[in-house]
């Protein structure tokens, strides 16, 4: 499948290199699928709400990659890989209900100490940390 053009209004790009990989993530200009531009140059979903911040981070360590965005409802979503892109699956930030309200921005840092952040609905920089002693998510607030 070829790629397709990025989005003219909605050009926000996300990427992560893992290996001799390189992942690109972006919102095709047709519709509101988000495709990750790789060795197959494929459709990775459709995105649930339209066009949102996209965020990626690689985590060298459990050889991960994982892409965030936001999803309906305002909330912050995670999908990740640990086969190269073959299969992608729903991360631990699903379950944090984190919302992030229209205009938000939306960043991420890999491995060792993974953390993904957004501006939350009180116009606060959110952290949330993944703890691997705990195997979780815990969430910090950085402005207050």
């Amino acid at each position: 499948m070829p790629a397709q053009q990025v989005h003219p209004q909605f050009p926000n790009i996300a990427s992560a290199r893992l290996g001799d990989f390189d992942y690109v993530f972006y919102h095709a200009i047709e519709d509101t699928t988000i495709w990750v531009l790789d060795a197959t140059s494929s459709v990775l979903f459709e995105s649930e709400s339209g066009f949102r911040p996209l965020a990626a981070s690689t985590w060298a360590t459990e050889n991960e990659v994982h892409l965030y965005y936001v999803g309906r409802g305002q909330h912050l979503r995670e999908v990740y890989t640990t086969d190269q892109g073959a299969t992608w699956k729903a991360g631990q930030v699903n379950d944090l209900d984190a919302e992030a309200p229209d205009g938000s921005g939306l960043g991420a840092t890999g491995s060792p100490s993974p953390a993904v952040y957004i501006v939350d609905r009180f116009n606060y920089i959110a952290e949330f940390r993944y703890d691997t002693g705990s195997s979780q998510y815990i969430t910090l607030e950085q402005t207050t």
